[in-house]
């Protein structure tokens, strides 16, 4: 008799309100499973691999007192796999900003012109007129998406043939 009336006693709204509580509590105080994810393999590359897509990240700037262009790139990241265009590579003298790839000796592989991202293009309506104004910046975000030439080992970039930058490219990337 005394056990049923202490279950009386256990059962009222305050304990049951309690016991719903430490429930709650009780059943969010769980730890959380992390998955690890491992570094993707570095492999290295050789003549023989390819084809390969180069991503290159940076920025480029243009200093007006000493009228130069800098360059600088933050990250190269090189994937397996083709592009479907690559734009038209330079058949003359190219005009304006490029890159060159180039092989261990310095011969040109290849020539490709890249939109200016110091220079961006507006286009907007004035009134029924559409028109165009380009804003020159000083500093812009530099992306860089080419279909790499297995034999190349620096980018060269270069402004109405003056040269930029060069950077070597990685001997062992991501995969």
């Amino acid at each position: 008799m005394k056990s049923i009336n202490a279950i009386k006693a256990l059962m009222t709204k305050q304990s049951l309100c309690i016991l719903f509580l430490m429930a709650i509590v009780m059943t969010g105080c769980h730890t959380k499973k992390t998955a690890i994810q491992s570094s993707p393999p570095i492999t290295a590359i050789t003549d023989d691999d390819g084809p390969y897509i180069l991503f290159l990240t940076g920025t480029i700037a243009y200093d007006s007192v000493a009228a130069s262009y800098s360059i600088t790139i933050d990250s190269q990241q090189r994937f397996s796999g083709q592009m479907n265009t690559e734009g038209a590579a330079c058949t003359g003298k190219p005009r304006g900003l490029y890159y060159q790839q180039e092989d261990a000796k310095g011969e040109i592989l290849s020539q490709h012109e890249i939109d200016n991202p110091l220079a961006l293009r507006v286009e907007y309506f004035n009134g029924s007129q559409p028109q165009t104004k380009t804003i020159k910046r000083d500093k812009a975000e530099l992306f860089v998406r080419l279909q790499l030439n297995p034999k190349t080992r620096h980018i060269t970039f270069m402004y109405d043939s003056l040269k930029i930058q060069t950077i070597n490219i990685k001997k062992q990337f991501t995969i």
